[in-house]
Parts: structure tokens; sequence; C-alpha cells
């Protein structure tokens, strides 16, 4: 097989792959890839501007705006208003949407558990490296 062929098989694999994880994201929770990201990156940094999140994720302020939008209004998220500059607003996320988040991750753990399931432990281990190394080109 060609690499162009390769590449094409891989393309078709890699959109295969992404339509499954977007579905299992909407199976633990609800959540789209992108709100679950904002909702892990949140938990995980504590409060932050649209903007520092929207340059983490590599999109728009206003992208970032609407994801937020849907999760205030179902109680995961809320805005808070820096208090000596009011023109600043802060992403944080909720009691409630830290224990949707908890319950998400677990579910999301177990479904990429059987998803990886047929790989042996070498297997694994290779396409570790090997997405650690397109993840890296990726950076660049």
């Amino acid at each position: 097989m060609s690499r162009q062929e390769l590449i094409a098989r891989l393309d078709h694999l890699l959109g295969v792959l992404g339509r499954h994880i977007g579905h299992v994201h909407r199976e633990t929770g609800g959540l789209t890839p992108p709100q679950f990201f904002l909702m892990r990156f949140l938990a995980k940094h504590g409060p932050a501007r649209v903007s520092n999140v929207a340059a983490t994720m590599g999109v728009t302020n206003g992208a970032v705006t609407g994801l937020s939008d849907r999760l205030v209004e179902m109680g995961l998220l809320r805005r808070e208003h820096v208090e000596n500059d009011r023109r600043l607003v802060l992403l944080e996320i909720t009691d409630e949407g830290r224990r949707l988040l908890a319950e998400s991750e677990q579910k999301w753990h177990r479904q990429i558990a059987e998803l990886l399931s047929p790989l042996d432990d070498h297997e694994l281990a290779l396409l570790a490296d090997l997405m650690e190394k397109l993840v890296t080109q990726a950076g660049k």
C-alpha cells in the first residue's frame, strides 16, 4: 500500500474513531467533547477568563462563550465578574458540574478501556508512543 493510500486509510479511521468518541462523550453525561474539555479544564485550573480558555482550546472567544452559555443554563458552570474590574468575567465550574464531570470521567475511562481492550500491553505502549509523536507534531 502506498503512503498516500495509507494516509487516506488513516483519515477514514480517524473519522470513524472521532464519531465514536463523540458518541461515547454524549453517553457519559450528555456533554459534547468540547463541553467535556471545558469543564475538565476549569475543574483542573480553577476559574478562568474566556480568552484563556479559548487560547488553550485553540478556538475563538465566541466559541467558548457559546459552549459556556449552555453549561451555565444547565447549572454546571457559572460566570463571576471580577470585583475590581467588572468587565472581566471568569468561568467557574459549579458543585453540580464537578459531580457530573466526575461521573462522566468514570464512564469515559470505562468506555476507553473497553475500546482498547483488544490491544495487548505491547500494542498499547506502541499506540501511546505513536500518539505522543502525533501530538508533538500537531503542536508545532
